[in-house]
């Protein structure tokens, strides 16, 4: 009885290496976001000249319905 659920549970060279290769793959996909995260940099805007931009047209737009 314990060789037949030995024999059963017994994992082969081929199927060991099958398995070690796709641990492997799903790690590095799994990790992959967080390396990525590493090399990119995030782009920071910089909005100063659409602040003066929109603060003169409401200017010009406050000052032309004043009239």
């Amino acid at each position: 009885m314990k060789s037949q659920i030995k024999n059963y549970l017994s994992v082969t060279k081929k199927e060991w290496n099958g398995l070690v290769v796709l641990v492997v793959l799903i790690v590095l996909v799994l990790a992959a976001p967080y390396v990525f995260q590493l090399f990119r940099k995030d782009k920071v805007a910089d909005f100063t000249n659409f602040d003066k931009a929109v603060a003169q047209l409401s200017k010009a737009g406050s000052s032309r319905y004043k009239s």
